[in-house]
């Protein structure tokens, strides 16, 4: 199979993660071919945190006649993957990769808190609730990572990690704070907005000694002042730095909300990191 055919298969389980926008999709008349639904749910409860999380589980088709292991994709706000969702033309599922979807099992205006206090790592002025991203990035690296290594065949290297807005800012905290922790980071449309992680990109050391591949994207029609400027000013600020073992690239998509950047981002950052980093 080749990269680009495998990256449509990619797309279609994680945009159906990421998204919750129902006119990408066939409304009315339910079509004989749905988005593919999760292999497995797992519920891992964090104690220190007070929460439970639902991990949401999309496997290659031929997963349990081979032995071989396969690349793994995490994917923030999994929850997501609960809507009945339909697609408007046969797409033919045949994944090379291990699809984890990290949610809360919950509606979105239900999950909102949590969102905010997980993917914040520090508390930010305005929101209450904020700054619990440093307990949930260790239950994601001690608990979840570990749950999925030793229940499912993954590949040791070619870990990658993906999210969208609040969660493509926690994709960029977690390589500045964390670098090593995964091998490829897709950061969309990241909330940037809430603080340009100075402190974390200041003190930033690779001492995983991995090659480290980041691809950050915005939509060109996303809100000027909360988007566009504060993307741009990072990306203007980690140019003027260093970072060992890091290769990134960035991108605006011309004619892009905020929304409707997440299928064309994740199919030019898929290339790019599965591609080596290579434009």
């Amino acid at each position: 199979m080749t990269l680009s055919k495998q990256i449509l298969t990619w797309l279609t389980v994680i945009i159906v993660i990421l998204t919750n926008i129902q006119p990408l999709f066939a409304q009315g008349k339910k079509q004989d071919n749905e988005l593919p639904q999760p292999h497995s749910i797992h519920k891992l409860r964090s104690e220190d945190i007070g929460q439970t999380y639902t991990l949401f589980i999309y496997l290659p088709d031929n997963y349990n006649t081979t032995q071989k292991k396969y690349p793994a994709l995490f994917v923030l706000d999994g929850d997501a993957s609960l809507d009945e969702l339909t697609v408007q033309e046969k797409m033919v599922v045949d994944e090379k990769s291990i699809v984890i979807g990290i949610g809360y099992g919950q509606k979105a205006s239900e999950r909102r808190p949590s969102r905010l206090r997980d993917l914040t790592p520090h508390p930010v002025q305005g929101l209450e609730g904020t700054g619990g991203g440093q307990k949930f990035q260790y239950f994601l690296k001690n608990k979840i990572i570990t749950f999925i290594d030793s229940t499912y065949r993954v590949k040791d290297e070619n870990r990658t990690f993906i999210g969208h807005s609040l969660g493509g800012f926690f994709v960029l905290y977690s390589i500045f704070s964390e670098p090593g922790l995964f091998d490829n980071y897709i950061s969309i449309s990241p909330s940037v907005a809430i603080s340009n992680l100075r402190t974390e990109r200041m003190n930033f050391k690779n001492e995983s000694n991995k090659s480290l591949r980041l691809y950050l994207a915005a939509g060109g029609n996303e809100n000027v002042d909360r988007m566009l400027v504060p993307f741009k000013s990072l990306i203007d600020m980690m140019n003027q730095q260093t970072y060992d073992g890091i290769r990134f690239m960035d991108s605006v998509i011309e004619g892009e909300d905020h929304f409707s950047v997440v299928k064309p981002a994740l199919n030019e950052g898929l290339y790019w990191v599965f591609n080596d980093g290579k434009d």
